[in-house]
């Protein structure tokens, strides 16, 4: 909370530390003076800048007995439970679309109603016809209207219809601008352009669309999901508790697997026999990796990790996890590769880089570029050098132009982070020289 509290609101480490304890001691005194006022009790706020904690009241005897426990009071009109019994008459009115929100004011002890500023009729309408006294409540202008916000992660389940037949698989975001987020999983699972449903507030609802597809040949398609869903660096292995997403690093043969999905939850087995090549009914599919984990139909999508590293997504199985059987999943690099996706990790720096791809071209007019790839988001350092010359304007960007010589042209990456580096060179033959 602490290092939240310094990136978010920029904060000391003390000074945060310092907000932690003090909005602590502030909370147990509320508590405590709540009980005690009663009906006189009108609120409590803590000051953003000092911390400290006030209290409104209804008269001067209890703003003497706050002040006495060491407390800041002030004394207002209306009492807590007079703003809240008419904010419950607003809750039970319907309200019109124009209307965004309505909630109690304690400093300012008055009830807002947040409404679009070229409305307001219509939320006085909504405030008089609530039963609500109109002098109890502001109306406030409010540009856009609060929208739902739903979570996805690996193991979660989703459809192309009104019920779960697939299992969500690592959350991803797209690289090319603009960057969308959303989740891999099978091909076989939907094709390219459908809706996707998935669970949210407790209903089946809306979710995103799948963006491309592939079933037979290989099997792995990705989802890009909608504003109202956030999508994060999580598994799940059971309700409650998930597994750190940190990043990819592939696996060996007769190294430990696990794998989540909707039907069967979080299972474990080796690596038997990877580039295998699997007769579906559908056809052939290739490249896929074999292991002793089980599964079950509605596990399809589902993310397998080694440790803190995504290593595919579960395509098919033979038995069952009663019987024991055979899984195999689809290996996570092709899919990142085909749709330009970055895994999305925490971001722990404790994975290598490692590059994708690097594409460079003379340009014209005595410049040449290139555009460099990497799996692994962790914070890095790129270095550039051309004919074995560093060039510091190029440093630290994946994306880089600048002067060439005549003829060819000698360009290094590399990409580095705590763990280890990755290096990359072209030639590039530029047709004149360098002023």
């Amino acid at each position: 909370m602490v290092a939240a509290l310094e990136r978010d609101l920029g904060l000391s480490p003390v000074g945060a530390a310092a907000r932690i304890a003090a909005e602590e001691a502030a909370g147990s005194a509320e508590a405590r003076l709540r009980a005690e006022l009663g009906d006189r009790f009108a609120g409590a706020w803590i000051d953003a800048e000092t911390h400290e904690l006030t209290i409104a009241v209804t008269d001067a005897s209890a703003a003497a007995a706050t002040r006495a426990s060491g407390v800041l009071a002030r004394v207002v009109a209306r009492s807590e439970a007079d703003l809240t019994a008419a904010k419950n008459l607003l809750d039970r009115a319907p309200a019109p679309p124009a209307v965004s929100a309505w909630y109690v004011d304690v400093i300012a002890n008055e009830v807002v109603v947040q409404a679009d500023p070229a409305a307001r009729a219509a939320a006085g309408a909504f405030i008089r016809g609530s039963g609500a006294d109109p002098a109890l409540v502001r109306i406030e202008g409010a540009t856009g209207r609060p929208v739902p916000q739903f979570t996805v992660y690996g193991g979660l389940g989703w459809g192309t219809g009104l019920s779960a037949t697939c299992s969500t698989g690592f959350s991803v975001s797209r690289i090319a601008a603009p960057s969308v987020a959303g989740y891999v999983t099978a091909g076989h699972c939907g094709d390219q352009g459908e809706t996707t449903f998935a669970t949210g507030g407790g209903a089946w609802i809306p979710q995103g669309v799948i963006r491309g597809s592939t079933f037979p040949g290989r099997d792995y398609a990705w989802v890009e999901v909608t504003d109202e869903w956030t999508a994060y660096p999580l598994v799940r292995r059971q309700p409650g508790i998930s597994q750190l997403v940190q990043g990819w690093q592939e696996a060996g043969i007769g190294a430990t697997v696990c794998r989540s999905g909707i039907v069967t939850g979080w299972r474990c087995g080796d690596i038997t026999a990877k580039n295998v090549t699997v007769n579906f009914d559908e056809g052939t599919v290739t490249g896929l990796t074999r292991t002793s984990a089980c599964a079950a139909d509605g596990d399809s999508g589902g993310p397998y990790l080694t440790g803190w590293h995504g290593q595919g997504v579960h395509v098919g199985s033979s038995g069952s996890c009663s019987s024991g059987g055979t899984a195999y999943f689809q290996p996570l690099v092709p899919i990142l590769d085909a749709y330009d996706l970055r895994l999305m990790t925490v971001g722990t720096g404790n994975t290598p880089p490692v590059i994708r791809n690097m594409n460079c071209q003379y340009m014209g007019r005595f410049t040449m570029g290139c555009l460099v790839s990497q799996y692994h988001p962790d914070p890095v350092t790129i270095r550039w050098t051309v004919n074995g010359t560093p060039r510091s304007a190029w440093n630290d960007d994946l994306s880089v132009t600048g002067p060439c010589g005549e003829g060819g042209n000698s360009v290094r990456v590399t990409i580095s982070n705590g763990s280890g580096s990755a290096t990359a060179s072209r030639s590039v033959q530029c047709t004149g020289q360098a002023p």
